[in-house]
C-alpha cells in the first residue's frame, strides 16, 4: 500500500503490452532477488535476461531469450538455472516454442500469444514434452497490480512420466501499458522435496 493508503485498482478496460517493445530485438535486463524458501531460509539471488540471435529451433525461425537464475541459502547451498526460451518470429503469430539448457523440449502444441491484453484475460500458451519425457503446461493470466500497472503471471506444471506433479515455476511481473517491466518475482514448488521457493527483486 502507498503511504497515502491510496492505492486505486487499475481499469479493466485499459490494454497492456505482454512483452516490452524491444524484448525480441535487443532487450537485456537484470534483478537482484531476495527472499525465503517454506522452511523460512532467507535466499538471495539474481535474475538475468538477454534477446539473442535469431536461429532455429524444432524447425521453426526462433528468437531466444536467455534466462539465468541463481541463489543461495546463506551457507546452505546454491542453486542455478540456465535456460534459452523459444519465441516465434513472426510478431502477429508470436508462440512460446520450447527451451533448451537444463531442460531441453522434444515436442510442442503452441497458441498464439496475444500482443495486448486486459486485465482479467487469461490463456494457455502450450503443451511441451522435454527429453526426458516430462509433459509441462505453460499458461499466462493479467491481473490488477493496482495504480494503472498489472502483473503478467507465467505459470509452468510439470508433470512425471507417471503423471504426477513434479514442479511448478511461477513468474510474476508488474507491467506498465508499455509492456514495460519494474520488476520480477519468482515462486517454484518441487513436489518431490516437498519445498517452495519465493524470490522477488526489481529491474
Amino acid at each position: 500500500m502507498s503511504l497515502q493508503g491510496r492505492d486505486k485498482p487499475t481499469s479493466t478496460t485499459v490494454e497492456f503490452q505482454l512483452f516490452p517493445d524491444d524484448y525480441f530485438t535487443r532487450y537485456k535486463a537484470a534483478a537482484t532477488l531476495s527472499g525465503k524458501d517454506s522452511r523460512g531460509i532467507r535466499l538471495a539471488g539474481t535474475f538475468k535476461e538477454k534477446t539473442l540471435a535469431k536461429t532455429t529451433f524444432m524447425g521453426n525461425v526462433a528468437i531466444p531469450i536467455q534466462t539465468v537464475t541463481e541463489f543461495s541459502a546463506f551457507g546452505m547451498g546454491f542453486g542455478k538455472a540456465n535456460i534459452k526460451n523459444y519465441y516465434s518470429s513472426k510478431v502477429n503469430d508470436r508462440r512460446f516454442l520450447g527451451v533448451s539448457g537444463d531442460i531441453t523440449t522434444v515436442k510442442a502444441a503452441t497458441k498464439p500469444i496475444p500482443l495486448r491484453a486486459k486485465i482479467g484475460d487469461s490463456g494457455i500458451i502450450g503443451h511441451y514434452t522435454d527429453s526426458r519425457n516430462f509433459q509441462t503446461t505453460l499458461s499466462w493470466a493479467l491481473k490488477d497490480g493496482l495504480n494503472g500497472k498489472a502483473k503478467l503471471i507465467l505459470l509452468n506444471k510439470t508433470y512425471k512420466p507417471s503423471g504426477g506433479l513434479d514442479n511448478t515455476f511461477k513468474t510474476t511481473h508488474l507491467i506498465r501499458t508499455n509492456g514495460h517491466r519494474e520488476d520480477v518475482q519468482l515462486e517454484t514448488y518441487n513436489d518431490t522435496v516437498k519445498l517452495t521457493v519465493s524470490l522477488k527483486g526489481k529491474f
